[in-house]
């Protein structure tokens, strides 16, 4: 980041901040929402030192001293000062993984990744910006078509539309900067015939867009499904994807009986039994056998 900006913004889900917090103490829950907010403000340079952790604690300093309050068995409360309470809810945050330290600096895992993603959106928007500039000084802009009031735009964005190749330049520095974005890198080169085959005016993204949307299906897959790479994610249109069942949702929803084996190419795995014995069947997402994997012996 430029030492002059900061970051304005980065995705924040409620959902998964309040299932997070839902087994923390109330002071705890406060303290991590804190962790956060400072973390994303100083860009991941949050100092594990007693200064930050007071800073973490302000305004509640009183509950916290509380926390550490103890009575022994003749009913003398001993008051421990709140470096003791402050001790306590770090020691609650790390234990329940919410927070981990590297070389004394505070971290999370959550807000490493949507920091990553900010950093990686600030950046594109930034060279398009100096890009566009250097060629507007050059005399090498690319004029694009204005509409007249009998023909209106076809696309969100008419840059993005293919013409004749007349854009091919425009079209490499976009795949250039929805590169340079994405996570799962491999295959460039078949990675940008499929970037170039996509038709900008019917789908409703921008290249950035696209980008982080492929981020954010690939980091919120679940642990029995593996990554996918970009090329085979731009030639599937995945980005139209609705989100896959769980195992034991899709058995469920379908009623299925027998034991999940993988999920893969799109298609849930299951073992059951039936009059030949042990039989593999793979199912479509519509809950359909397909055929060519209909039946096969286990013996």
């Amino acid at each position: 980041m430029s030492e002059n900006k900061k970051i304005v913004y980065v995705k924040y889900f409620a959902d998964d901040m309040l299932q997070g917090c839902s087994l923390l103490t109330w002071q705890s829950e406060l303290v991590y929402r804190r962790i956060c907010d400072h973390i994303y403000t100083s860009e991941n340079k949050l100092f594990d030192d007693m200064t930050t952790w007071k800073v973490l604690t302000f305004k509640f300093e009183k509950e916290i001293g509380n926390m550490s309050v103890q009575i022994d068995e003749d009913g003398k409360k001993t008051v421990w000062s709140i470096d003791v309470g402050i001790n306590m809810i770090k020691e609650e945050l790390l234990a329940k993984k919410k927070i981990f330290i590297i070389d004394g600096i505070i971290r999370n895992k959550g807000c490493d990744k949507w920091l990553d993603e900010a950093k990686n959106f600030h950046k594109a928007k930034s060279n398009a910006g100096k890009k566009g500039a250097k060629n507007r000084w050059d005399g090498t802009a690319i004029v694009l078509p204005m509409a007249t009031n009998s023909q209106q735009p076809t696309a969100i964005n008419q840059e993005y539309k293919n013409i004749s190749g007349t854009l091919n330049r425009v079209e490499k520095g976009l795949f250039e900067q929805f590169w340079d974005i994405i996570r799962y890198k491999k295959g460039k080169e078949e990675s940008y015939k499929a970037f170039c085959k996509i038709e900008w005016d019917k789908i409703n993204f921008t290249h950035i867009e696209l980008a982080n949307k492929y981020n954010e299906q690939m980091d919120n897959l679940p642990e029995w499904q593996s990554p996918k790479y970009v090329q085979g994610w731009l030639t599937g249109k995945r980005w139209n994807d609705e989100e896959s069942l769980t195992p034991p949702e899709f058995a469920k929803k379908f009623n299925v009986e027998g034991t999940f084996i993988k999920f893969e190419d799109e298609h849930y795995y299951f073992r059951e039994k039936d009059s030949f014995g042990m039989v593999d069947y793979k199912y479509n997402k519509q809950g359909k056998i397909v055929r060519d994997g209909e039946k096969k012996r286990k013996t």
